[in-house]
């Protein structure tokens, strides 16, 4: 399995090489920087990042002044630069350029950035489904109506004007805060959803997994997964096997 803080290093790495994020990407990064934790390892990845670079430059520098030192230091004209220098250039520009490769290179294990946003969609709404064509006159109608045209923040509004207590309807409230990147307020209804009688049990405790994996709590969101993997009949069952294998099979 990939090192959790990969998919961090990623983003941060692609920023600096000034290559542009996607919105769904700086939306991940955003809400991962506002974790202190998180803000450390960002800081200490780039002074590792700057360190390898600077290093490695100043081992050219210094290689290259040899090279030149060398070669003038022999008869004028031939310009015969000793074997042992050039092999110290290169020597030294491949350590830099290995460094660096194995700082930014992308992760081939584990689940992808792509698979981790599908894994974590939004639940298809099965407990109130539009017809199409079908006008919607309560409340929680249009919420869910909303929901299903993907305007969760209308939908989060109108659920939270009902009266309705249901367990179920929280579910589902807690899928608009993850349609909207609301990773916290997200994990935290789905954390009470799962501790409910609601239908939708076990399907929260998955979600809650994904919502602590995009706040950068990967060791929690791995033991939930791994524990959902576990069990044969729960009903993510599928979704945390395909999440352990990094999208294959």
């Amino acid at each position: 399995m990939t090192d959790p803080h990969d998919s961090l290093f990623q983003l941060l790495d692609k920023q600096a090489s000034s290559q542009d994020l996607s919105a769904s990407e700086q939306q991940e990064l955003d809400q991962l920087m506002k974790d202190p934790e998180v803000q450390k390892l960002a800081a200490q990845h780039a002074e590792i990042r700057e360190g390898i670079v600077a290093q490695g430059r100043a081992n050219l520098r210094a290689s290259m002044a040899q090279w030149e030192q060398a070669s003038q230091q022999t008869t004028p004209g031939a310009r015969v630069i000793p074997f042992r220098t050039i092999g110290m250039a290169l020597v030294a520009a491949a350590a830099a350029v290995a460094l660096l490769f194995l700082l930014i290179r992308p992760s081939d294990q584990g689940p992808s950035r792509e698979l981790m946003a599908e894994l974590s969609q939004p639940y298809p709404n099965v407990l109130m489904p539009m017809e199409r064509g079908e006008s919607s006159s309560s409340l929680i109608q249009r919420g869910f109506e909303a929901y299903e045209n993907g305007d969760f923040a209308a939908a989060l509004s109108l659920f939270s004007q009902t009266d309705s207590l249901s367990s179920d309807l929280d579910f589902y409230r807690a899928n608009a805060h993850l349609g909207l990147g609301q990773w916290q307020e997200a994990e935290a209804l789905f954390s009470t959803v799962a501790q409910s009688s609601s239908r939708f049990g076990q399907q929260a405790e998955w979600y809650q997994a994904m919502a602590l994996w995009h706040q950068g709590r990967y060791d929690e969101a791995t033991t939930m997964i791994e524990q959902i993997a576990n069990t044969p009949d729960h009903e993510m069952h599928k979704r945390a096997k395909r999440w352990g294998k990094g999208g294959k099979g």
